[in-house]
């Protein structure tokens, strides 16, 4: 699916505003607020988001931009966290709940950027 240039303007203003709320999704309604779009609108541009791979979705229904993965990533890589970590190390780097960060490092993990080894978790490549 290739979007037309007005899903992709409006997609690229989805993303932009899901990378300024961090680690923390503020939920479709939310995010159409922020952006003053019906929320429709907003829900067409997640399920495309998705579907282009552009937008994953965690197991507890939370949803990231690819851009803000990546830019975790480099983090992590940079020694934001330890080689080996945990959820707290993870938690406490990035001074947020356990609420986001536990399905956040799930969704590393199913994207195969981090491996989870019993409590630890390891980047790959």
């Amino acid at each position: 699916m290739t979007p037309n240039a007005k899903q992709r303007k409006l997609l690229d203003r989805v993303i932009e505003t899901l990378v300024g709320f961090g680690f923390e999704y503020p939920g479709e309604r939310k995010l159409a607020e922020t952006m003053g779009m019906p929320p429709q609108a907003v829900k067409e541009m997640l399920r495309i988001g998705l579907q282009l791979g552009e937008l994953h979705q965690t197991s507890g229904d939370l949803v990231y931009s690819q851009t803000f993965i990546d830019r975790v990533a480099l983090e992590m890589r940079a020694g934001k966290v330890p080689a080996r970590f945990t959820v707290g190390d993870f938690k406490d780097a990035y001074d947020t709940s356990r609420k986001y960060v536990v399905p956040f490092l799930e969704l590393l993990d199913r994207l195969e950027i981090t491996d989870r080894d019993d409590d630890f978790r390891r980047m790959n490549g």
